[in-house]
């Protein structure tokens, strides 16, 4: 994993959930996404912290365990930090039955089951222009891949997509494991 400059104070951190980072300049930054679980946290942690960056606010596009899955470990490494996203995500965030329900179609099986990862939201954000900290930042409305998913348009003009644009070799491989 590395610390990607993509503009002035955006960058990504290359993962298999690909995260974005914007940098403020007191060192605090803003996470767009967090990753799957605890581990890629904080590998994301330690990439931040050889930047010199401490992470401060993150922004959750949708509620997929690989967009989320870090947001505990960074409430639980930088106590304060603060977790904004849209409102219909905020429920299946906050409600992981819920969550569950909608990728499942039915209640899990046990090793799949996620119900024990909740996490708290601290802001719904509205589309438009929001204020993070003392930054600017455009949400906009990406709603397909998810309920409300969100994207984010950096004061950099940045944008950080989530999950709404595939390549066309990943359409067709999720296509042919479906209809063949």
């Amino acid at each position: 994993m590395n610390l990607n400059k993509i503009n002035r104070n955006t960058y990504y951190i290359d993962n298999p959930t690909n995260i974005g980072v914007y940098a403020y300049k007191n060192k605090n930054c803003l996470l767009v996404d967090t990753g799957i679980n605890n581990g890629q946290a904080r590998k994301i942690d330690n990439v931040l912290a050889e930047g010199g960056l401490h992470p401060k606010y993150i922004i959750n596009t949708h509620n997929h365990m690989d967009h989320c899955g870090g947001n505990m470990y960074f409430k639980t490494q930088y106590p304060g930090c603060e977790i904004y996203t849209s409102n219909k995500e905020r429920l299946y965030i906050e409600n992981p039955e819920l969550r569950d329900m909608v990728l499942f179609s039915s209640c899990p099986i046990r090793d799949l089951d996620t119900t024990n990862k909740t996490f708290s939201v601290d802001f719904v954000l509205d589309y438009g222009i929001s204020k993070i900290g003392d930054e600017k930042f455009d949400i906009i409305s990406l709603v397909g891949h998810s309920i409300d998913q969100i994207g984010v348009i950096t004061p950099d003009r940045v944008c950080f997509l989530g999950d709404s644009v595939f390549s066309e070799d990943t359409i067709k491989k999720i296509f042919t494991s479906i209809f063949v």
